[in-house]
């Protein structure tokens, strides 16, 4: 049983220093595509759900960047959650604070009542990106986001994939 034990640990170990490897190079590729393109990263907004340009970077920033802008002129830009699972998971923990100002939130069908941060994955999350303008050094929000959750499943009848949106709204 100690044997077992043992190697289990040893798997976990090894399991996690995979995903650590995948998300470091994830957010690599992230960078590498972003220096050609005009995208910048923030994090949460304010409290009058708006972002400040003092707390933008060009280059992701794990633990910190939460949203892309995609800059469109110099004074308009569409910003969207980055789509990666540990900037979701963080997100969604405390979505109250960084999702529901900027951003409404869709969980497609009613048997995906028990979700929880760690069963998200990102083929479940759907982005839809909002705008913004920047008015001195602050980005203003004139169009919300969206992040659906979608729970494809397939019928047992056929193999057709259920696909019902349903506003979700956190008590």
């Amino acid at each position: 049983i100690e044997r077992i034990k043992k190697e289990q640990e040893e798997i976990e170990k090894k399991i996690k220093e995979e995903e650590e490897k995948k998300s470091k190079k994830n957010y690599e590729k992230l960078n590498e595509n972003n220096l050609e393109k005009n995208i910048i990263y923030l994090s949460s907004p304010d409290g009058k759900r708006n972002f400040h340009e003092q707390d933008s970077s060009n280059k992701f920033k794990d633990g910190e960047s939460v949203y892309e802008f995609k800059l469109l002129s110099d004074n308009k830009a569409e910003f969207s959650i980055v789509k990666n699972i540990n900037v979701i998971r963080r997100a969604f923990r405390h979505y109250d604070l960084i999702i529901l100002p900027v951003c409404d939130i869709t969980i497609n069908n009613m048997d995906f009542k028990y979700i929880t941060v760690d069963n998200i994955d990102l083929e479940q999350v759907e982005i839809v990106p909002g705008e913004v303008e920047k008015e001195g050094n602050i980005w203003k929000v004139i169009k919300r986001g969206k992040i659906i959750i979608v729970n494809k499943k397939k019928t047992e009848a056929s193999n057709e994939i259920q696909d019902e949106n349903i506003p979700y709204a956190p008590l």
